[in-house]
């Protein structure tokens, strides 16, 4: 029973894959159980059956004509008819995906369905061998319509295989107990068919297109535009191209582009000038500014060349380092525009179609070797009013924090670490943060209520409060990424590693500042506290870990309350006319008892003795006869007068027919069942004196 139920568990883990529903583990261990024990209670056997179906039909024909009493049958059907739309429409593709409720529904009727097959269809001869291929077969349909495409959807895999070795075998040894044969040879063919199947969906796969274990490739369509889009809402790459402040960091695993590099980490996408309420703007009025630090720290520092190229993504802003030169682009008819006092650069004569799939372009870029040299020369400048249409911020608290932060330091460099460290010391980094009810500015928010937030919260915050001390700073938005070679991040390193590459997805999007150095131009400061030297790497742990825990809290609850409802509505009229079948027994056996001849209640009884002394360790051998069993029994229990010998003896005359039983011995046999159960009292375990009490009052 237990291997039928993880070879369920296994398959409904595996649809709930491939139909890419968003039922966690557990929501499903849940509804399995639920599944597994209602097959077995209303689908166990062909009496079961028959009542279940029964009961679900009566019920619906009198839920009907209830309704159709009550004149409310068509807000019943628009009801129905609203529940089951996203079915249709996520089928004819439509829709998306369609709601958690709607998905554990659809997940619970497949489960019922899986488990009723499993235990009709394991005593068919040839079912050892036809699970198998049907196994295989759900697993390369997934593969190739590529529904299995998350990380977690591996440890699906693994777990399904592992759950049909173990049914697998299962039914061999059920097998096997009742031929009393023992055989090596399905071990050695079990064997060799997984070892095949798993090596050669291993080699097939991850040297096709597309990748399992990762997310379908989608195109994701950004814009340079200060304005922003709505349609754009639910990509985290949102927060590398728009100023608009968000109320939490969301991704989908998007892949956006790849990039070779070693050690540049910031890619920034744009870059914006003035803030107002909730959202940085550009600003095209504002004066040019020297962009000299490549020049004037290449001593100091690494060049190394970049290589991008946009696998999931269409935009046209080139992602570039912070400090680069000798930006270079293959494609001829791609005309490239940079704007010199932002460092970016963009496609001018953009189009959906310029960007195809092999479009790359390169620069090269500075990394600071020696962080002291470069720290010791910015610290040199002076900041404070050299650009003042960067300097400045009307707000009376944040320039009272500002100064408090600030206090007893007259290097300028030195205040921006200082404000940079208070903020990392002093703020939690969530990626759902709260947020203001009323419409009040989320990054004074985030400063004196919340105290939780984003790159956005972080690097915002810096830029206004070293502006409110006349230190000019803007706000940039773009990616970090992770330039590691571990094989623990994401499954798409292991396509990339060999070629240099590595992927870039859409929650690598961050934010971060930079500060006008006169002289140097704009230096760039990484402003948010994530715990870890590399944010992408928490930003993503945060999302999988933190972020999931509140969901699956709601979605387990959710899940539950569903359940709750459906064994509600289907159980209780079920147990209801279940309740009232065992009252129509009883009545029916009692009016037998009671109207049944000497003969027919002198044979209960006898029974009912039997069953009590058996209870009681008194069982009847198969090697004693009724009357030498009766003697055994008078020796062994002490009764008053009654001897069950005597009684033995007038049982097998009426038995056989040569005596007809009358209401004196009925009587007589009464009593003797009394006396038994008095001396028998403290000999029988509870449970077993009330299954026996249970027994009697049903029969007499």
């Amino acid at each position: 029973m237990f291997a039928e139920f993880i070879y369920g568990l296994g398959w409904i883990l595996l649809l709930s894959a491939i139909m890419g529903y968003e039922i966690s583990v557990i929501n499903n261990l849940i509804i399995s159980l639920f599944s597994f024990l209602l097959s077995i209670i209303l689908f166990g056997n062909k009496k079961r059956i028959f009542i279940s179906l029964t009961a679900l039909s009566l019920l619906s024909i009198g839920g009907f004509f209830v309704m159709y009493l009550l004149g409310i049958m068509d807000l019943i059907a628009d009801n129905i008819s609203a529940f089951l739309m996203p079915y249709f429409e996520s089928i004819a593709g439509n829709s998306s995906s369609i709601d958690i409720p709607r998905q554990v529904a659809v997940i619970l009727l497949i489960s019922i369905l899986i488990y009723i097959i499993i235990s009709k269809c394991k005593h068919f001869k040839f079912w050892n061998y036809v699970y198998i291929p049907v196994s295989l077969i759900a697993l390369t349909a997934g593969f190739v319509e590529n529904q299995l495409n998350a990380v977690s959807d591996r440890y699906t895999f693994l777990f399904f295989i592992f759950c049909s070795i173990v049914y697998y075998f299962y039914i061999y040894y059920t097998r096997i107990e009742k031929k009393k044969e023992r055989d090596i040879m399905p071990f050695i063919s079990i064997a060799i068919i997984y070892a095949i199947c798993i090596i050669g969906l291993s080699q097939l796969l991850f040297q096709s297109r597309p990748y399992p274990f990762q997310a379908k490739p989608k195109k994701v369509y950004l814009s340079n535009s200060q304005e922003g889009t709505n349609s754009f809402d639910k990509f985290a790459s949102e927060v590398a191209t728009s100023g608009n402040i968000r109320d939490k960091f969301v991704f989908e695993g998007i892949e956006l582009f790849k990039v070779k590099t070693n050690k540049t980490v910031y890619f920034k996408s744009i870059v914006y000038d003035t803030y107002t309420k909730n959202r940085w703007l550009q600003n095209e009025s504002f004066p040019k500014t020297e962009n000299s630090i490549f020049t004037a720290f290449k001593a100091i520092g690494e060049v190394e060349n970049i290589v991008i190229n946009y696998t999931g993504i269409q935009t046209p802003i080139l992602f570039v380092g912070p400090y680069i030169d000798n930006f270079s682009i293959q494609n001829p008819d791609i005309i490239v525009a940079c704007d010199e006092n932002r460092g970016t650069y963009h496609i001018e004569n953009y189009t959906e179609n310029i960007i195809k799939e092999d479009f790359s372009f390169s620069f090269d870029s500075l990394n600071i070797a020696d962080k002291e040299a470069f720290k010791e020369a910015l610290r040199k400048v002076k900041l404070q009013n050299t650009l003042p249409q960067y300097e400045g911020y009307s707000n009376d608290r944040l320039y009272e924090l500002a100064l408090k932060i600030t206090e007893g330091i007259d290097n300028d460099y030195d205040k921006i670490e200082a404000i940079i460290k208070y903020l990392k010391n002093n703020y939690t980094y969530n990626p759902v943060p709260k947020v203001p009810k009323d419409n009040s500015d989320k990054i004074e928010y985030f400063l004196f209520e919340s105290k939780e937030g984003f790159c956005q919260h972080y690097s915002s915050a810096a830029a206004l409060l070293l502006r409110s001390l006349n230190i000019p700073a803007r706000y940039v938005t773009g990616f970090k990424i992770d330039t590691s070679s571990s094989f623990s991040s994401v499954p798409a390193y292991y396509k990339y590693l060999s070629t240099g590459y590595k992927p870039v997805f859409d929650s690598d999007a961050h934010a971060w500042i930079e500060v006008y150095f006169k002289g140097y131009g704009w230096v760039m400061f990484e402003s948010t506290e994530v715990g870890v030297a590399n944010s992408n790497q928490q930003e993503n742990r945060l999302k999988e870990e933190e972020e999931p825990v509140a969901e699956d809290k709601d979605s387990n609850k959710e899940t539950i309350d569903i359940l709750i409802k459906i064994g509600l509505y289907t159980g209780i009229p079920i147990v209801l006319i279940l309740l009232i079948y065992v009252i129509v027994i009883i009545i029916k056996s009692k009016n037998a008892f009671r109207k049944g001849s000497s003969t027919y209640k002198v044979k209960i009884i006898h029974q009912i003795i039997l069953d009590y002394l058996k209870a009681c360790k008194y069982p009847k051998y198969n090697y004693e006869t009724p009357q030498e069993y009766a003697r055994r029994i008078d020796a062994e229990v002490s009764l008053n007068e009654l001897k069950f010998s005597d009684l033995i003896t007038t049982y097998n005359r009426i038995i056989y027919g040569e005596y007809e039983a009358d209401a004196d011995f009925v009587d007589t046999y009464s009593a003797f069942l009394r006396e038994i159960k008095k001396d028998l009292k403290k000999r029988c375990k509870f449970y077993k004196k009330a299954k026996l009490f249970i027994k009697e009052f049903v029969s007499t």
